[in-house]
């Protein structure tokens, strides 16, 4: 599981420093350098953003770095958000977007599904085989024939999930998800080989492409995702098409 003390020394590691190096790059000693990767000593907030800019962090690094940093907040479990989702106002909502052509789906932290589109299930087959687990259904085999470029795709798909369990990296949700993924070599690939990527978003301007059934043209779906507000624990996702009349 992520966790503070790891992440420094692989930030560290991949820029080939050694401790003095990044010690000097951040204004304390190697020897502290040491003690904070090796769990020893938990940098104060004035040092964290020594090394933050020491190491020269892109924003989603800098991001992770303080999240980590930060107590794990507690995950609500799903059936508990699900139940919060659950009113009418918000089932109205759904078929109206349906009605629309426009995709739509509730999701915790984790990219686990409590509500959503009938048309989402119908654009992501297998989605329900996958305990509705956005991130499980990515590596399974109906994705890998419906997502388009899906072996670009993986490296951010693997990214996000990295960044989202930072928060939540005490939560039995979490645990069990990266321990159910990594049974799949491609996921435990990139997790590995890739330790320090972070992503939080999707790049504006660029759409997951869909193969669709008997055509050669993919269908582009534009995603837009943000935090509900409430609770804030849930994430809304909606996506557009450039053929919505098509993707039905």
């Amino acid at each position: 599981m992520p966790s503070l003390p790891p992440w420094l020394e692989q930030l560290r590691t991949e820029r080939g420093w050694s401790r003095e190096t990044a010690g000097a790059r951040a204004t304390i000693s190697g020897a502290y350098v040491t003690k904070i990767e090796h769990g020893r000593s938990v940098p104060t907030i004035d040092t964290l953003a020594k090394i933050v800019r020491g190491y020269d962090l892109n924003p989603a690094q800098r991001r992770h770095t303080y999240d980590l940093w930060n107590p794990p907040q507690r995950l609500p479990a799903d059936d508990e958000l699900q139940h919060q989702v659950s009113t009418p106002q918000l089932t109205a909502h759904l078929a109206h977007l349906d009605a629309a052509h426009i995709l739509c789906a509730y999701t915790t932290p984790l990219s686990t599904v409590l509500a959503a589109s009938a048309r989402l299930h119908d654009a992501l087959p297998g989605l329900r085989e996958a305990g509705n687990n956005l991130a499980l259904w990515f590596f399974q085999p109906p994705a890998r024939g419906l997502v388009v470029d899906w072996d670009d795709e993986a490296p951010h798909v693997v990214a996000a999930l990295r960044a989202a369990i930072g928060p939540y990296r005490e939560s039995h949700h979490a645990r069990a998800l990266l321990r159910t993924l990594a049974t799949n070599p491609q996921f435990a690939e990139l997790w590995t080989t890739h330790p320090t990527a972070v992503d939080y978003g999707r790049p504006s301007g660029k759409p997951v492409l869909l193969q669709r059934s008997g055509s050669s043209d993919p269908v582009a779906i534009s995603l837009q995702i943000s935090e509900f507000h409430s609770p804030h624990a849930v994430l809304v996702a909606y996506g557009i098409s450039n053929a919505s009349a098509e993707c039905a």
